[in-house]
């Protein structure tokens, strides 16, 4: 089930009343397209983790483009997060577990994003398990609870994390201003329908 915060982005505007913005969304979605051809052409003997990476990463970016046009976006997202889990089978020698934790990150983000909830929380747990320190995956998976278990989840996780980095002045900084950042959103989107 879409989250709240989720269902207030996609409600509150998108690209409709702006034309310029629709403009520079087909355009991406036109240049995405040609560049997943040309990638997807490729040799077989090719398909290395380049190749799943950076695919996936074309599909997740022409999934972000329909949405914001309000146009189908979840088999774009879902594949995305199979070419992201293709890479995990060729997976560079050395890859260190930050690297290996941004993969998940990948794969958790885009099956959210497709909707499989299930998918996510299975790969933000390996993520968090690769690298719990790390704040590009603590952000993520806090932003994850915000969307899809609530605000109260988020803040929960985030005062966790921070007893886990309480030596490093800078993670815990950053996972203070996440607090407030989702207090705030939440706050806004509550104001926003009490509005309406």
């Amino acid at each position: 089930a879409l989250s709240i915060v989720f269902a207030f982005a996609l409600g509150s505007g998108g690209v409709s009343n702006n034309g310029d913005a629709e403009a520079q969304y087909r355009a991406q979605i036109e240049a995405v397209q040609a560049a997943i051809t040309e990638e997807e052409a490729k040799p077989e003997a090719e398909w290395d983790y380049n190749y799943y990476t950076v695919l996936g990463g074309y599909y997740s970016t022409l999934a972000n483009a329909k949405m914001n046009l309000r146009e189908e976006y979840v088999e774009d997202y879902k594949k995305a997060a199979q070419l992201y889990e293709s890479a995990l089978t060729v997976t560079p020698e050395g890859l260190n577990e930050v690297g290996q934790a941004m993969l998940y990150l990948d794969i958790a983000n885009n099956y959210y994003y497709a909707n499989d909830e299930e998918n996510a929380q299975k790969n933000y747990e390996t993520a968090l398990d690769l690298a719990p320190t790390e704040w590009t995956v603590a952000n993520s998976y806090s932003a994850y609870l915000f969307n899809a278990k609530g605000l109260e989840e988020a803040k929960l996780y985030l005062n966790e994390y921070k007893e886990l980095v309480k030596d490093d002045e800078a993670k815990v900084a950053q996972a203070d201003a996440q607090i407030d950042y989702l207090q705030q959103f939440y706050d806004a989107i509550m104001k926003q329908f009490e509005e309406q």
